[in-house]
């Protein structure tokens, strides 16, 4: 080869490699103040900018200008916008502007002006997006915290749609965090630090969560007073085990848990009792999702329904927390799965935050956690010992602890809420016992994927003397009475997840038309696999992923009986 040649094709190749990790390292923010300076200086500049606004300013210069930015609208300010509220779009004045509906959380009150631009063509969704990204992220000055390609692709090629805004409750008020876009096959864990701005302090009797159905977990905190400072606004990728155990990106950092949800579902307590919430309270989420899709971008979506009561109206605060087996010492050396094999751990539980060694802890409810390889996980009352005594928790239930499925699904793991408190002696605790089945030709050990594990427990709990709830809620000595085989429709997929085969087990309490079908998650109709009358009594169909042309990924198994529909999640990894 001609040695001149082999010079310009080196020297060719080395300016379009320069190019391209120029292209690729451009900052999110230099994007947007690309788009600001594209869109936005010709009227906010010179001697009289719009707004009292310049953006005819230099990179740095404007960055500085916006972050926490005062604003002139008067009521904007009135409602304490910034120009830019780091993590928080719908506050800040620059997004709401250019939001044109996109968002119903930031759409313009009047009294706040127009859209801008205000010439006819306003900024293109994936530019509006990449502004909400930017700021969602922290709105940092360097570094990318989002692929415009993402974006592009999503609004201009299409992906699965948004989760649709539940109703807003009267007796309180709506969070909202979202979207956040993952790519097919993705899998990301976030934290996120919210500062709810209010006032007084709150009361809340019930929440309503509504998350995507991809969802591992959501975990709700809130911070220590003082304790959220030197945390990081916006959200922010919890990447490793060690930001998830300790330092700034800690879920658990300085803060004490709310509640937790492996799906949507909500938190009614007990008349009496309340969470309680200062004034100027911080709080913090901890959010794990998948995207299952093999084909399609994911935005992901959450919504938190806060019901408020009259602070006062409350006997008792309702404890919550989340633990991980703490007899396992870091980093968690000694809790592995082996693969091909079964193992079962047993712990002894006398944790109780907020209560003392002879202190009365009375549960309210109780749930387990996991990943992809626990296959049981049962809980019961424990003597002074630590020897189990009475079982309170089986692992084989269904997620709403309604009756007794047969296996356990980690993805829905039961959820049991006590109609009576189950009251134990703190230094006496609880005894839980967990096993797992290694399918997979690696040992796994304590992670953060779902190709990792876990051990864990979600507790909601009094503590001390709750005697004054006899009077209020008619404490009952019975437990919580499962329900009738017969009393309706009951149905289960097992094993769920599963590796291509799969069976659906369900009870007809009379004769019925039957159809059960299978969507995929944009709702498109994969396959009919059956539709006819059938007799009353316990059913079961055999589901075979193959033969149904069903490949990797997350559907709807849909079951219509007559005038009634339900619909269950079913996970294919072959």
């Amino acid at each position: 080869m001609n040695t001149r040649f082999l010079q310009l094709l080196v020297a060719c190749f080395l300016v379009g490699l320069a190019t391209s990790v120029q292209v690729n390292a451009q900052s999110t923010y230099s994007q947007v103040y690309d788009l600001i300076q594209a869109n936005c200086s010709s009227c906010h500049s010179g001697a009289a900018p719009a707004g009292q606004l310049d953006f005819a300013l230099s990179e740095g210069a404007l960055y500085d200008a916006m972050i926490d930015g005062d604003v002139t609208n008067p009521f904007a300010a009135g409602q304490n916008f910034k120009l830019v509220d780091p993590g928080v779009p719908q506050r800040s004045f620059l997004y709401r502007k250019v939001n044109n509906e996109l968002y119903h959380d930031s759409v313009l009150d009047p009294a706040e002006g127009g859209v801008m631009p205000s010439y006819a063509a306003t900024l293109a969704d994936q530019d509006k997006e990449l502004i909400r990204q930017w700021i969602q992220f922290g709105a940092p000055e360097f570094g990318e915290v989002i692929d415009y390609d993402v974006l592009e692709e999503y609004y201009v090629d299409g992906g699965l749609a948004r989760l649709e805004q539940p109703e807003v409750p009267e007796d309180g008020f709506q969070l909202y965090l979202g979207s956040i876009f993952l790519e097919p096959g993705e899998e990301r864990e976030y934290i996120y630090k919210y500062d709810l701005n209010n006032e007084e302090a709150l009361e809340i009797n019930k929440l309503d969560v509504v998350m995507n159905d991809q969802s591992h977990h959501f975990l709700f905190f809130k911070f220590f007073e003082g304790e959220a400072d030197d945390e990081d606004d916006g959200l922010e990728e919890v990447t490793t085990l060690s930001s998830f155990l300790g330092g700034a990106q800690a879920i658990s950092n300085d803060t004490k848990m709310i509640a937790g949800w492996a799906y949507s579902n909500d938190f009614t307590l007990p008349e009496g009792t309340a969470y309680t919430w200062d004034e100027n309270t911080v709080l913090k989420y901890n959010y794990h999702i998948k995207n299952y899709s093999t084909e399609f971008i994911l935005p992901v979506d959450l919504y938190v329904n806060v019901h408020t009561q009259e602070p006062g109206n409350a006997l008792y605060e309702m404890q919550s927390d989340f633990y991980l087996e703490d007899a396992i010492p870091p980093p968690f050396g000694s809790f592995v799965v082996p693969a091909g094999e079964e193992v079962t751990f047993d712990w002894h539980f006398t944790g109780f935050d907020g209560a003392s060694n002879n202190d009365t802890v009375h549960i309210w409810a109780i749930g387990s956690h996991t990943h992809q390889y626990g296959t049981d996980f049962d809980i019961y009352t424990a003597a002074s010992n630590g020897e189990p005594l009475e079982q309170i928790y089986e692992g084989f239930y269904n997620f709403d602890y309604s009756f007794n499925q047969g296996y356990y699904d980690y993805g829905e793991p039961p959820f049991r809420v006590f109609d009576d408190f189950v009251s134990v002696r703190r230094g006496d605790g609880i005894f839980a016992t967990a096993s797992w089945f290694n399918t997979s030709t690696s040992d796994v050990g304590f992670g953060l994927t779902t190709d990792d594990e876990m051990y864990g427990m979600f507790i909601q709990y009094l503590v001390g003397d709750i005697s004054g709830l006899d009077d209020i809620v008619g404490i009952d000595d019975e437990a919580t009475e499962i329900a009738d085989a017969d009393a309706g429709v009951q149905w289960e997929l097992f094993p769920n997840p599963n590796q291509g085969l799969t069976r659906l087990v369900y009870n007809l309490p009379e004769a019925a038309d039957v159809n059960i079908a299978i969507y995929d998650m944009t709702g498109r109709l994969s396959s009919t696999v059956f539709n006819a009358q059938q007799q009353n009594g316990m059913q079961q169909l055999l589901i075979n992923a193959d033969a149904l042309g069903l490949s990797d990924g997350l559907y709807v198994v849909r079951m219509q009986v007559g005038d009634e529909t339900f619909n269950k999640r079913m996970l294919i990894a072959k």
